[in-house]
C-alpha cells in the first residue's frame, strides 16, 4: 500500500492545484503562495519516486543489481504489481509497500528535461561521467547517459517558475533531503538554474558539492543567497 508520506503529498498537491484554479485572481498572495505550494509538494512527491525507483531497481544499466536514480519521465515507469526488486537485484515476492511513481504528465519533457506545471518548471539532474575529479550533472536532453555508479547514489532537482506565473521563489532538493530556496531569481525556459546553481561555490561544476543553506551571497555558484527553506520541517517535509 502506499506509504503516508506519498498520501499526504498527495493531498498536499490536489489542496493546493485547486486553490490555484479556484482563487480569484485579485487574490494574489493567496495564489502565489499556492503555487509555491504546489511545487514544493511536488519535489516532495520526486524525491519519493526516486527513492522507489532507486530500491526497487527500475534502472540499472550496469547490471550490478543496484537501482539507480531516475529522469523525470523514467520516475513514471510501472512495473507488475507481482513482483519487486531487492537492492541486491533479486526478485523477492510483493511487499506491502508499492512503488511510487509520478504522473504520466511528467513523461512530456522538453528537449532539456524540463515539465511545466501549477506555474512552475521542474527539471531533474544526474550525474554524469567524472571529469578531472568533478562530476557534471546531466539533464535528460545530455548527448551522454549518466554515469551508473553515481546516479546510483546522487539526483537533483529544480523547481523555478514560470514566466506567466505570479510565484517567485525558486526551490532545490536532492537526494540528502534538505529544502532550499531563493526568494528570486529564475524565470521561464531561458533563465533556468545550471545544475550547480544551490551547490557550494568551493567546487564549481562538481554535483556532489554540498547545496547551501546559510542565506548569504556568494557561497553558491550563482552567487544568490541560497538557504534552508522556511517550508523544511513541515508535514510533508523533510525535518
Amino acid at each position: 500500500m502506499p506509504s503516508k508520506t506519498f498520501i499526504a503529498l498527495i493531498l498536499l498537491i490536489t489542496v493546493s492545484v485547486v486553490a490555484v484554479v479556484r482563487i480569484p485572481r485579485m487574490a494574489g498572495p493567496m495564489r502565489k503562495s499556492a503555487f509555491e505550494n504546489a511545487a514544493i509538494a511536488t519535489l516532495r512527491f520526486i524525491a519519493e519516486a526516486q527513492e522507489s525507483h532507486q530500491r526497487f531497481a527500475l534502472r540499472d544499466e550496469n547490471q550490478d543489481g543496484t537501482g539507480e536514480f531516475g529522469f523525470l519521465a523514467q520516475l513514471t515507469r510501472h512495473r507488475p504489481r507481482n513482483s519487486s526488486r531487492s537492492p541486491a537485484g533479486q526478485v523477492q515476492a510483493a511487499s506491502t509497500q508499492e512503488p511510487t511513481f509520478l504522473p504520466t504528465a511528467f513523461k512530456k519533457c522538453d528537449p532539456n528535461g524540463c515539465v511545466t506545471r501549477t506555474g512552475y518548471i521542474f527539471r531533474v539532474h544526474l550525474p554524469g561521467q567524472a571529469k578531472a575529479s568533478l562530476i557534471p550533472g546531466l539533464t535528460a536532453g545530455s548527448p551522454s547517459p549518466p554515469d551508473p555508479i553515481e546516479s546510483a547514489s546522487q539526483w537533483s532537482a529544480y523547481a523555478w517558475p514560470d514566466t506567466d506565473s505570479i510565484a517567485e521563489r525558486c526551490f532545490f532538493l536532492n537526494q540528502a533531503g534538505l529544502l532550499t530556496e531563493i526568494p528570486s531569481g529564475y524565470a521561464g525556459l531561458n533563465q533556468a538554474p545550471s545544475f550547480d546553481a544551490a551547490l557550494s561555490r568551493e567546487s564549481p561544476g562538481h554535483m556532489g558539492s554540498a547545496p547551501v543553506t546559510a542565506g548569504r551571497l556568494g557561497l553558491s555558484n550563482d552567487g544568490l543567497a541560497w538557504k534552508l527553506s522556511a517550508d523544511e520541517g513541515r508535514p510533508g517535509g523533510g525535518g
